[in-house]
């Protein structure tokens, strides 16, 4: 069932549920923040809502709307479309949906450039070289905003109805239906002033702007009210230089701000930077400084960026000598460490969930908790199964993210986006039955694993394969390689271990526990992942708990 949005301007009274009672609704605030749990009443000014903790009442100016019945991740180790035998877990699944069919005329291909996902997940935004777009997260509802070869910038407000972009054409805002197109004033275009960074605030009320010459700007939505937050010239003299020496830490591109734009956070060639929504405090959030022996000289430290409840920071840094290594730290605000990554591949993008409790790092789909302690790479995939170009923007509620897939000279790039945890597959196929034997492995490589599968729509795949992956491991701690083993598909043609070709039972055994140099590893819990393609390629990936390594 479709959710079910009540607008607060017409109901004030006791909410009445549609569909199951079974489900829950969502509370979506006016900051971009969702709460979910069942809605009780609300009259002219409460709002009351029940969650895990109880009654809370809301301001009803704070909210912006009340969904009734939404669905929502599934159970803990409850996957769709898969049964797994006695002692086997699902840890964790993900889907990866493609959600458009972009032609391949040269013509008219729609080469991506920039992506954007709105907050609540339900809108896209494209800027290609057939100019800007807009879609819902199910791939309709297009929308052309213009058609200049665009690369710039682009973002939402909180509920994807607003939308602001920046490229050749200058500094434009629009609902994301098309309606209401207006360019904002300011020179904010390439080749005047620039801009290598935009935000919206959550309720699409303002625009902040960053512009690699002149500093950081905002102005409301209605092109009114410009003002300069911080110069260049500013900048150059907090970190004592001049403003012809400061040149070369040119601005990073990208801007990051929390949901209603009290908190900003940029970063330079150098250094991550903090400031407050007014123009004041502003202050390194790094401090590692130019050419430091200490710690190696920061080679590369693309955006930093904030939750959008301002709790929460987190930036790359790349660092060249001594130890030439990649970090991606996590903070308070106000400075205090949460965690670290060390040997973090380089990224293109960054993404916090609106608490702050995971980021998402591009141009792979990888995510990491906060505390340092979880590390999460659903695109080890094996083989190039999915070619990802580059993923962009996350869901508040870390459930959703999209991406693109890997453009070619003859192919178009196409949207991807991905959930986590969901509790349906959409487009996406179901694994069906699946068998797991052992419940070990022996570390010398004497004991095999076989995986047999009976998928309900065995005619409807491309592959089905499997691949183990070490439980628990922390990026944090060395250099190491994460999967045991490359991927192994199943068969149906009746090779190997597979009893009988056409009958629709996939199966290998040809699964053994050697790292890909042939190394030792310690014992211990392993993690089977599982991976469906279907023709169309969607795809569906599940990581099973339930096997041990054992020394002989």
């Amino acid at each position: 069932m479709k959710p079910l949005k009540l607008s607060l301007a017409l109901f004030a009274a006791v909410l009445l549920f549609a569909g199951s009672v079974s489900g829950q609704d969502e509370l979506r605030f006016r900051n971009g923040a969702v709460l979910r749990g069942k809605a009780v009443e609300m009259d002219a000014s409460i709002v009351v809502f029940r969650t895990g903790d109880g009654l809370k009442s809301f301001n009803r100016s704070e909210v912006r709307a009340i969904y009734l019945n939404v669905e929502t991740a599934a159970e803990p180790g409850r996957p769709p479309g898969i049964t797994l035998g006695e002692g086997w877990r699902a840890k964790r699944w993900v889907t990866f949906n493609k959600i458009t069919a972009f032609t391949e005329d040269l013509q008219q291909r729609k080469d991506v450039n920039v992506m954007s996902l709105s907050a609540d997940g339900s809108r896209i935004g494209l800027l290609t070289q057939q100019g800007a777009f807009t879609l819902d997260a199910q791939g309709g509802s297009l929308t052309q905003l213009n058609t200049r070869d665009t690369h710039g910038h682009l973002d939402f407000s909180a509920d994807g109805k607003v939308v602001a972009w920046a490229g050749r054409e200058g500094l434009w805002l629009a609902n994301s239906d098309g309606s209401g197109k207006r360019k904002l004033p300011g020179g904010f275009a390439e080749g005047e002033l620039g801009v290598i960074g935009l935000r919206l605030t959550a309720r699409g009320d303002r625009v902040f702007v960053l512009s690699p010459a002149k500093g950081v700007y905002v102005l409301n939505a209605d092109g009114s009210d410009i003002k300069r937050l911080l110069s260049y010239d500013d900048l150059a003299k907090f970190n004592g230089q001049s403003l012809a020496a400061f040149t070369y830490y040119q601005l990073h591109d990208g801007l990051s701000i929390n949901s209603d734009g009290s908190r900003i956070v940029f970063s330079t060639r150098d250094n991550a930077f903090a400031l407050n929504g007014d123009g004041s405090g502003l202050r390194k959030i790094s401090n590692y400084g130019f050419g430091s022996e200490s710690l190696g000289w920061p080679i590369a430290q693309p955006q930093a960026v904030i939750s959008g409840d301002g709790s929460t920071v987190a930036w790359f840094a790349s660092y060249g000598k001594p130890e030439h290594t990649h970090r991606l730290h996590f903070a308070t605000w106000d400075g205090k460490p949460l965690g670290t990554y060390h040997h973090v591949l380089a990224l293109q993008t960054l993404s916090l969930t609106h608490n702050g409790s995971h980021a998402v790092r591009g141009e792979q789909l990888v995510r990491y908790a906060r505390d340092g302690g979880d590390y999460y790479d659903p695109l080890d995939l094996g083989g190039a199964l999915l070619p990802i170009w580059s993923y962009h923007g996350l869901s508040t509620d870390g459930r959703r993210a999209a991406g693109i897939s890997k453009p070619h000279p003859l192919v178009s790039g196409q949207v991807i986006r991905a959930d986590f945890n969901p509790a349906s597959l959409a487009a996406a196929p179901a694994f069906g039955t699946v068998e797991i034997s052992p419940r070990f492995m022996l570390l010398d490589g004497s004991t095999k694993l076989r995986v047999t599968i009976k998928p309900p729509q065995p005619d409807r795949l491309e592959s089905l394969q499997v691949r183990l992956l070490r439980a628990g491991a922390d990026p944090k701690l060395e250099k190491i390689r994460w999967t045991y083993y490359g991927q192994i598909p199943l068969n149906d043609a009746g090779r190997e271990s597979d009893e009988k070709a056409g009958d629709g039972i996939f199966s290998t055994d040809a699964i053994q526990f050697f790292t890909q140099e042939l190394k030792g590893v310690p014992a211990g819990a392993l993690v089977i992942r599982l991976i469906a393609k279907s023709k169309a390629g969607h795809i569906y990936e599940v990581d099973v708990e339930g096997l041990d390594a054992r020394s002989p």
